[in-house]
């Protein structure tokens, strides 16, 4: 009896104090030398613990293969997601892109075009002014006229430059807008990865007492201490457990995720 209590004891303590950075992908395989002393320690044990002992242990492999899967699974979702919300950030960045860059180079296409009539009845307004002081009224006279009659056409020019402009400005403002808003959906990710974060600690920390843990089993099993480890056992098992729920749950908010950027995807349309 004492010396169950002290397994539990020992168990109790190397969870509480696992350091960090001790747990890695952990295998709950017996080495071929703990095999035979486990084969041992279950001959020697009565019937029922014995029986109990193989049952704790198959399912511990199991909770081990479970946890394998969630992993594979966790992984191939989150991929996945990475590059759907990647896709959907380009998509938004590009909305309307062919319709501003038409739009722009219609801008500089007037601007260009217009360009000779801007400087032309610039430089005509120029030389009223140099010839102003020559008092010459015919002269005066013809160039305003010449002016006059010009500026109709360099004021419809201008009304066609700042239309264009003006279409411009409007596409970028909806384009903006409309990314704006994809960029608002997908941001409805952020608190689901912080709460990823969080499961991701947890399973964390459960694999390192878990691995803790798997040192006094396996020393239970060198001593032939048939309680000590179906006692380690049991405490293995709930750790285990407590990995695969974080992993379950990280599993459903990399889904969730999925919605989301599925979401976002479909304001592009």
């Amino acid at each position: 009896m004492r010396k169950a209590w002290k397994w539990s004891w020992m168990v109790l303590l190397i969870w509480m104090f696992a350091l960090p950075g001790t747990a890695g992908a952990a295998t709950y395989e017996l080495s071929a030398t703990a095999k035979t002393n486990f084969a041992k320690m279950k001959a020697a044990a009565a019937a029922p613990l014995a029986a109990k002992l193989q049952s704790q242990y198959d399912e511990l492999l199991a909770l081990q293969k479970q946890a394998d899967q969630w992993d594979a699974q966790i992984k191939a979702l989150h991929d996945r997601n990475e590059a759907a919300a990647a896709d959907v950030r380009k998509r938004a960045a590009a909305i309307d892109a062919d319709k501003v860059a038409k739009l722009d180079a219609q801008v500089k296409q007037a601007k260009e075009k217009y360009k000779p009539l801007f400087a032309s009845y610039a430089a005509l307004n120029d030389k009223i002014s140099a010839v102003r002081p020559l008092k010459n009224k015919e002269l005066n006279a013809l160039l305003k006229l010449q002016a006059s009659t010009m500026k109709v056409t360099v004021q419809l020019a201008r009304e066609e430059i700042r239309a264009k402009e003006a279409a411009l400005k409007a596409a970028k403002t909806t384009a903006a807008a409309s990314a704006k808003k994809v960029r608002a959906a997908l941001a409805e990710t952020d608190p689901l990865k912080t709460r990823i974060q969080a499961e991701k600690s947890a399973s964390s920390t459960a694999k390192k007492s878990l691995a803790a843990v798997w040192k006094t089993f396996n020393a239970a099993v060198k001593q032939q201490d048939a309680k000590g480890a179906s006692d380690t056992l049991a405490t293995l098992g709930t750790l285990a457990r407590q990995t695969n729920d974080a992993k379950a749950k990280q599993h459903g908010l990399e889904q969730k995720i999925a919605d989301v950027v599925a979401k976002s995807k479909s304001l592009l349309a």
